[in-house]
């Protein structure tokens, strides 16, 4: 076998976003029946398989990690060992090698953990965070880049109740296929199903009667003084809607959200934003559309 350089298991952090990227022409997302543990059409490339865990560290039975653990056995003693360190963080990816007897002379595959769910003190384990998916897609998007790398992704979220899948769908293309990376959808064949590719996503084979909204296109909000909870509601929809919520604002800051104040000013926004009350973000989710800020303005 060709001696390849090890990858080294790592955490992706906020620089890996900041860097520049090269522009690459938007590709589209290929949809195929199979394992995503064991990747297609990777030629000699390296391959990022993608995986959702939440920050407890509980592997369980069954599903990728089970499966991941046929080639290697050092995601799952990774992930657990990140957790007894506190290294599991909403919006954390960690990229693991997954080096095996399987491996290729060439293109390595790496398993790429998003922390998008979180357990809470009784077991109970939340949905899909679509914010921290959303983060952790962006954190992979720099890596693949770099990288020249192929993602390859299973249905996230399938067996999650209430889960959004067009508005998941919606981020993968965003971050990945838009920006030229090679990205891949698994649908895993079960017993009796037939083994044909789907051209498009099975959900869009039929007519989608309501879709989702481009309500929030090229909107990027920042919240201030906002409760958690409602923060959290309303970031799920205006990235569902195609907009994007960040931690603190930047030059690529569109509004910043505020619970009234109508007709104040803020001496702290030294930003191009534009502050309006949290009432502009509610009308525009209630109409359907985004409304203009005049009467919501601070």
């Amino acid at each position: 076998m060709v001696e390849r350089t090890q990858l080294l298991i790592i955490n992706l952090k906020i620089k890996e976003e900041e860097e520049e990227e090269e522009e690459r022409e938007e590709t589209e997302l290929q949809y195929l029946i199979g394992d995503v543990t064991q990747p297609q059409n990777t030629s000699t490339n390296d391959a990022i398989i993608v995986h959702c865990v939440d920050d407890s560290g509980r592997c369980g039975r069954g599903g990728l990690f089970s499966a991941i653990s046929t080639r290697s056995m050092q995601p799952e003693t990774y992930y657990k060992k990140a957790s007894k360190m506190r290294d599991l963080s909403l919006s954390d990816v960690h990229v693991i090698p997954v080096d095996d007897i399987m491996s290729r002379d060439q293109g390595r595959d790496m398993l790429a953990l998003i922390v998008a769910q979180s357990r809470d003190s009784s077991g109970s384990l939340s949905g899909i965070k679509l914010p921290s998916l959303s983060i952790g897609l962006q954190r992979i998007s720099s890596l693949a880049l770099r990288l020249n790398a192929s993602v390859h992704l299973p249905r996230i979220g399938h067996s999650t109740p209430h889960f959004n899948w067009y508005g998941t769908e919606r981020l993968i293309r965003k971050h990945l296929s838009s920006k030229g990376i090679p990205t891949f959808i698994y649908y895993f064949p079960r017993h009796g199903q037939h083994k044909t590719i789907p051209s498009v996503s099975p959900e869009l084979q039929t007519k989608v009667v309501d879709p989702l909204p481009d309500i929030f296109t090229d909107i990027s909000v920042c919240f201030n003084g906002i409760d958690k909870i409602t923060k959290l509601s309303l970031s799920r929809y205006i990235i569902a809607y195609n907009g994007d919520v960040e931690e603190a604002p930047t030059d690529k800051t569109t509004h910043i959200i505020v619970p009234g104040l109508e007709g104040k000013k803020l001496p702290w926004n030294t930003h191009k934003a534009t502050v309006v009350s949290l009432k502009w973000l509610e009308d525009s989710l209630h109409e359907g559309h985004l409304l203009q800020t005049v009467k919501y303005i601070i």
